[in-house]
């Protein structure tokens, strides 16, 4: 387990982990709501990398994560420097959580911060290269 985010309001429990699974949990019926491969197709969770040297090139993970004021919303900031915004009432018809990734502009460096408005509207992320980015969460990019 890598990273843990709790919405009071709904009750829901988020988790990301390094094989690539953000898993929502409801605390009120202790039980597994759903659960998404947070990874591109390219990218290899940690227990498929089996040379040390693959480590940073096969994969990113997770490392921060928040939820919107709703719930229906997750933020999962990636080693790789990519953001991924997961909605929670939208899936495929496998029943997946779909995502968009915030990428455009973003940070050239880690995120390491991540903040969502109350409205749901705007985005903020804080990155390890110094900078603040603000994010129009309806288009995904930058402001």
């Amino acid at each position: 387990m890598r990273n843990i985010d709790f919405h009071p309001f709904s009750g829901k429990l988020y988790s990301a982990s390094d094989d690539g699974e953000l898993k929502v949990w409801d605390l009120n019926y202790e039980k597994m709501l759903q659960k998404y491969n947070i990874y591109d197709e390219e990218k290899r969770p940690l227990n498929q990398v089996t040379h040390p040297a693959d480590f940073y090139s096969a994969k990113s993970c997770p490392l921060t994560m928040t939820s919107s004021k709703s719930g229906n919303l997750v933020f999962v900031a990636l080693s790789d420097n990519t953001l991924r915004m997961i909605d929670s009432r939208i899936c495929d018809k496998q029943g997946n959580l779909l995502n968009k990734i915030l990428k455009e502009q973003g940070h050239t460096s880690f995120v390491k911060s991540i903040l969502c408005s109350s409205d749901e509207s705007v985005l903020y992320t804080g990155g390890v290269d110094g900078t603040l980015k603000i994010w129009d969460i309806s288009t995904a990019k930058v402001i």
